[in-house]
């Protein structure tokens, strides 16, 4: 089994959850975003829908419920690698984990826009780069810090996740000595980048992706019960105060859509929540080749599937090839370059960060 971001401790439930994670993103971007943009139906997804998302609850076809699981799993990790690191350490570390595979992700993202353009296969729905700038500004996250076109639309996700790292570089001393207290300081400084968003406007911009930060912290407190760090009270304390911290704050910035009638977003968050809690109960001792596979490359498959993916049906769109068959190719071709993403990128990018933190010491 491999580790997990670099770590030497592997943890078999949270390969698990890193394997399914991106697997309803996917679905519901290739094929579902392509069948909404072009106003298609195709009957496998369709009971999907009403087999699977519909009693679930989960909106945004799915994909928000990986999302969701992917910031309790980061919550986790980061707070178990964290404390073993020290402040550059981490830095280093996080700085090489998250951008090598974002620029080849949005260099896959440039190649498959020009490509559309060249033969007209129609746009890469959800990404609206044009220019090189755009792709170069989307590279480095600076299409996310001032809203300009964006190469890569799920990177969105990468935000909460960076402001997060900033965060926990705050009070990573506190994080072993002190965890509770460490939580706790990382709940206030959520407070203080939210609270004001009505009255700031670029605090309202952020609480795009600020208000996300307490499902981290979820995912931290489930790690501190995981390592004895917290009793079961504890848990139950500390999980409910993040979640009404969420709640509250969600709710103010997007009003209604955590508890519309159908489709409610607090479905997702119960069901991830419960899903990671039940896993890490049961502790499996093995996790499927499978999932461990798609646990290694999940990162670089959520960053690419959607420009390859929706490439892919684009092209072959005029064709006669069956849709189940146009949506196999898409899927395996984004397979195939993830794998070679977490190959010739991600596994070295991860090498160089652990040798410059040796030169560091």
């Amino acid at each position: 089994m491999t580790p997990v971001d670099g770590s030497r401790d592997t943890i078999s439930f949270i390969q698990m959850l890193r394997g399914f994670a991106p697997i309803p993103v996917v679905l519901a971007h290739v094929p579902g975003l392509w069948l909404q943009e072009n106003r298609a139906n195709w009957t496998p997804f369709d009971l999907y829908r009403q087999m699977v998302l519909h009693p679930l609850q989960l909106d945004n076809t799915g994909g928000r419920f990986g999302v969701i699981l992917f910031f309790l799993i980061s919550g986790f990790i980061i707070s178990m690698v964290a404390e073993k690191e020290t402040r550059s350490e981490f830095f280093i570390k996080r700085v090489f984990r998250i951008f090598p595979p974002l620029f080849a992700a949005t260099l896959i993202g440039f190649v498959t826009v020009r490509l559309s353009q060249a033969y007209g296969w129609g746009p890469i729905h959800s990404n609206n780069a044009v220019e090189t700038i755009d792709f170069i500004k989307s590279a480095f996250m600076l299409s996310w810090v001032v809203e300009t076109p964006r190469a890569i639309s799920v990177a969105w996700s990468l935000m909460p996740e960076l402001i997060f790292y900033g965060f926990v570089m705050i009070v990573i001393g506190l994080l072993k000595k002190s965890p509770v207290r460490a939580t706790l300081i990382l709940m206030a400084l959520y407070g203080s980048l939210t609270l004001p968003m009505a009255a700031f406007g670029y605090l309202s911009y952020l609480g795009y992706f600020t208000v996300y930060l307490p499902l981290f912290l979820i995912g931290r407190v489930f790690y501190l019960h995981y390592a004895r760090q917290v009793s079961g009270e504890g848990l139950i304390a500390l999980f409910l105060l993040n979640l009404i911290l969420f709640l509250s704050i969600f709710n103010s910035r997007f009003p209604g859509e955590l508890f519309r009638s159908e489709y409610a977003g607090f479905f997702n968050i119960a069901l991830a929540c419960a899903l990671f809690h039940g896993l890490m109960t049961w502790r499996p001792a093995h996790c499927p080749r499978v999932l461990t596979f798609f646990s290694k490359i999940s990162y670089s498959f959520y960053l690419i599937h959607l420009s390859v993916g929706i490439c892919v049906l684009n092209a072959l769109s005029t064709t006669d090839v069956a849709f189940g068959l146009k949506v196999a190719l898409a899927l395996a071709l984004s397979i195939a370059i993830s794998f070679l993403n977490f190959l010739l990128v991600e596994q070295p990018s991860q090498k160089l960060a652990r040798h410059l933190v040796r030169l560091t010491r």
